[in-house]
């Protein structure tokens, strides 16, 4: 792991390493620039001197223009990354949020068949002479009461199974 650098600590290496270089340019200049003839001016020399920079400096700004034309086409190449990034994202998340729709429903759909399972139970289990203590009705209204059930409980097993269904289905798309 690398620790963070210190922007303080860094300017300062940077502004040393300009101020460096400038006094090793001035030097080199008063000392390369000294007129040979009698009578030649010190500055025109110094003139003729600096102007030979001027293919290096148009060198230097070529690299530069080139340097933030690759640097502006890395970032349009990092920003459809991102975008793609973020699109398969967004599909996990729908998917993921489909998955637990569908997980709540059959948890759902278990809990109603267990209760219908517990209902169906106490009105079967009985004779005709029990009576269930929730339920007052005679032996006939019992019968119909357990068909309904029955026929309530079997079209929550057809969800139930279609549930499982799809949800094995989200599943497969997931892998």
């Amino acid at each position: 792991m690398t620790t963070p650098r210190n922007p303080l600590k860094l300017f300062i290496k940077f502004g040393v390493a300009a101020l460096v270089s400038w006094a090793v340019y001035w030097a080199a200049l008063a000392t390369m620039t000294r007129p040979t003839t009698p009578g030649a001016s010190s500055w025109a020399m110094r003139g003729q001197f600096g102007d030979m920079f001027g293919a290096m400096t148009c060198l230097f700004t070529a690299m530069t223009l080139a340097g933030l034309i690759a640097t502006i086409i890395h970032q349009g190449d990092q920003a459809q990354q991102q975008q793609e990034t973020e699109r398969r994202t967004d599909e996990a998340l729908a998917r993921q949020a489909e998955s637990l729709r569908l997980s709540a429903e059959i948890n759902a759909v278990n809990y109603r068949l267990s209760r219908y399972d517990v209902q169906l139970k106490g009105l079967e289990g009985g004779t005709r002479a029990d009576k269930i203590p929730q339920y007052d009705g005679t032996m006939e209204e019992r019968g119909h009461l357990v068909d309904r059930l029955s026929t309530e409980r079997h079209q929550l097993t057809q969800r139930l199974d279609a549930l499982l269904q799809k949800a094995a289905s989200v599943a497969e798309q997931e892998s």
